[in-house]
């Protein structure tokens, strides 16, 4: 038998008894005295959560204000309040108890505990229509409420805007004022607290201590029947949903993405909470830790924490940049300094080396005796440093907490992000790690430099096609797509569409796999197999969101084919890209994905097919006549270019080709610029889609209309000094 016993005598319910402190205490005070909204406590079983909405009730009740709970069972039985105790046995459970309360129109209303999906909407629905709603909920953090609510089918969209704050608690107990004593913290612990208490904001209005000495514990006397403790007191981290955190929540972050946004904008986690408290004398740190973990468990969760999200990245300093600048012109001489430095110095070397080669990847490949060094500059992978293998353990150890996984894991594939600042700039990496013969094979993304850039203009689209997409792209529905192989540059030329569309009055919804870059004004998000939120299964769900444009990082299947063809016949504009070798070969694409023929022809309204061919060095590039037989070859493609087209064909007199200088470090190409193929779904082309004609009828139709094919617009490129013939040649079959 256990009896407990509900004397509300002896809890104290008032706010100041329940351990609030700092922006913790100012946030709860002004959050239950809005009209409306959703007030959630989150926490196991006899973690106090009860207590502390009962303390709010309590803090609020007037006589003008209407108050009803529902509970399982009362508990308090609190003075002016109307509380009703639900009954299962006659089928009065949470949501059917809700839904009467309801009818009675209270101001406030607490539900003793949100179970289902039934009770969660009908909160929610509540709450945004004019109440105000307390209530718990089982999760172990207040980040992991949002997760939980999207579990029970609760669309973000309205998660954000329906709840006002959501708190996790624990209790602990105080150290008997008494008996208490005093004693000297081992050196390693203070490193750990000083780490965790590190990553609270100033926007947490909290004085943290400079110097840590001292710590008390539990001894017993005659007053605490020899037990060291006398009473509890609650730790609390309280997640306060403004506008910047209703975006995150609507993007479908995890709840470490929550949890790192939350830290940022001034929320003190239990354990910090707790371990503030432990130094001021309140409880013990052994008390903290039992409640809210192991002391290990809480540093990797904070390594992730600070590695990912609060300036534990990269920082380079302006010396050290100019330093490797000088260094990186001569490769014997950068490869000497990634020898003679510090194991934790490798790291930041490597990446302002890619960020001065302007590489848009590093590749660190592990050999039998060495580890390589590669940077990926213009599509291509150079060598530019080798490495002992002995510096190898520690620097992917740094590279793994910078993305916040744990140093000691070894799955065949792990993923992450860090962030390199600069000044006042900062850039995003994405990692991938893999596991191989000699060891595991490192690839950093550098993202920001992987866009080169986000103007259409700038792409490399001719003046006369350039308007033609400019038409396209602009309106109001219908499919643009972009082929080609990976590493074709797709994904930016969506961006710069995306960036060119983006206005206040146009919604654009994205769904990305990865999400390469942000955004300002768009929703992004990210494809999630292990949740199976795929390209098919998110597309319906935006949907519903009634966006002007929708971006799909990528068609791979009929059903996502299917349902982006719908979509921009009921005006929605669809981008998206396809893998095919030209333009002419995504219609055939998506006939074999069952795309029926007169779907395509009605919904398309341009098809893209592009490479990325890169740009001679303009300060070494050198001419040359080219022979009788490179002549023919480029006058034959010359030849084909339609009038339609607009397009005036220059005479062949010479070329151009790479030489290498320090400027292009000895490579003779700076940069990259795409080649493209741009088939506009006209009146003509429509029809012989309908028609099912053959890929060659079509393309030999498009081209007498004036489309180029890639290799025209490339032999173009070549003869007015942007790219060599043998760039072309390369990319192009």
């Amino acid at each position: 038998i256990v009896l407990r016993l509900l004397d509300r005598s002896a809890v104290p319910l008032d706010l100041k008894s329940l351990g609030l402190i700092g922006r913790s205490f100012d946030i709860i005070k002004k959050e239950i005295s809005k009209p409306n909204g959703m007030i959630l406590n989150t926490g196991p079983t006899g973690s106090g959560k009860t207590t502390t909405l009962a303390s709010f009730l309590i803090k609020i009740s007037k006589p003008g204000i209407k108050i009803i709970t529902i509970e399982d069972p009362i508990e308090y039985y609190l003075e002016g309040i109307s509380q009703t105790q639900v009954k299962k046995d006659k089928g009065l459970n949470f949501a059917v108890v809700l839904k009467n309360v309801l009818r009675q129109d209270p101001d406030i209303i607490m539900i003793g505990e949100i179970r289902d999906s039934e009770t969660l909407s009908t909160a929610i629905n509540a709450a945004l229509t004019g109440h105000l709603v307390f209530s718990t909920l089982h999760t172990n953090s207040a980040a992991g409420a949002i997760p939980r609510m999207i579990d029970l089918g609760m669309k973000p969209s309205l998660i954000g805007p329906a709840t006002n704050i959501i708190i996790a608690q624990r209790l602990v107990r105080k150290l008997c004022p008494h008996c208490r004593e005093k004693y000297k913290i081992a050196p390693e612990t203070i490193e750990n607290i000083k780490k965790i208490l590190s990553v609270i904001s100033p926007n947490a209005k909290i004085k943290i201590p400079q110097t840590i000495k001292n710590l008390y514990r539990a001894k017993g006397c005659s007053k605490c029947n020899n037990f060291g403790y006398q009473g509890r007191i609650g730790i609390f981290e309280i997640l306060e949903v403004d506008a910047e955190m209703e975006k995150i929540i609507e993007s479908r972050a995890t709840s470490s993405e929550i949890l790192a946004a939350a830290l940022e904008q001034g929320m003190i986690t239990m354990l910090q909470d707790g371990i503030l408290k432990a130094l001021d004398g309140i409880t013990s740190l052994e008390e903290v830790y039992r409640v809210t973990g192991s002391g290990d468990y809480i540093l990797n969760v904070y390594e992730k924490i600070m590695a990912k999200s609060l300036d534990r990245g990269i920082k380079i300093e302006t010396e050290e940049k100019n330093r490797i600048k000088k260094l990186i012109k001569t490769p014997e001489k950068f490869e000497k300094h990634l020898r003679e430095i510090s194991t934790n110095e490798i790291m930041e070397s490597v990446v302002i080396g890619a960020l001065i080669a302007k590489a848009s990847d590093i590749h660190l490949e592990p050999e039998a005796k060495k580890i390589k060094v590669r940077y990926r500059i213009d599509g291509m992978l150079h060598n530019f440093a080798a490495l002992d293998s002995e510096s190898y353990p520690p620097l992917l150890s740094q590279i793994k907490i910078s993305t916040g996984a744990k140093s000691t894991d070894l799955e065949t594939v792990q993923e992450g992000r860090f962030t390199i600042h600069e000044n006042e700039k900062s850039i995003d990496a994405r990692v991938s790690i893999i596991k191989g013969g000699y060891g595991e094979t490192v690839v950093i993304r550098i993202l920001s430099l992987a866009i080169k850039s986000l103007k259409v203009k700038e792409l490399g689209v001719r003046k006369e096609i350039l308007k033609i997409v400019n038409q396209e792209i602009s309106k109001s529905n219908g499919i643009i797509l972009v082929t080609g192989p990976t590493g074709s540059g797709k994904t930016t030329t969506l961006y710069a569409f995306l960036n060119q569309l983006n206005k206040p009055e146009t919604k654009i919804i994205t769904v990305e796999d990865p999400i390469e870059y942000r955004l300002k004004g768009v929703l992004q998000t990210q494809v999630d197999r292990k949740k199976n939120y795929t390209f098919a299964n998110a597309l319906p769900v935006l949907l519903r969101q009634n966006p002007n444009i929708i971006m799909l990082g990528e068609i791979r299947d009929g059903e996502t084919a299917k349902i982006a063809v719908e979509s921009s016949l009921t005006g929605h504009l669809v981008l998206s890209t396809l893998h095919t070798n030209d333009a002419v070969g995504a219609i055939t694409r998506l006939k074999n994905m069952s795309v029926d023929s007169s779907d395509i022809a009605s919904s398309a309204n341009l098809i893209i097919a592009q490479r990325l061919v890169r740009k001679l060095c303009p300060y070494c590039r050198e001419k040359y006549e080219p022979d009788k037989t490179t002549l023919k070859k480029i006058n034959n493609v010359l030849k084909t270019i339609s009038k339609k087209s607009e397009i005036k064909t220059p005479k062949v007199k010479y070329l151009y080709r790479a030489k290498g200088c320090e400027k292009c470090h000895q490579i003779g190409y700076q940069e990259q610029i795409g080649v493209f193929e741009i088939l506009r779904i006209d009146e003509r082309i429509s029809n012989l889609i309908s028609k099912n004609a053959s890929q060659s009828e079509i393309k030999k139709a498009a081209q007498k209309q004036g489309m180029l094919t890639m290799l025209q617009d490339g032999i173009l490129k070549v003869l007015e000094g942007i790219t060599s013939l043998e760039e072309v040649e390369r990319v192009v079959k």
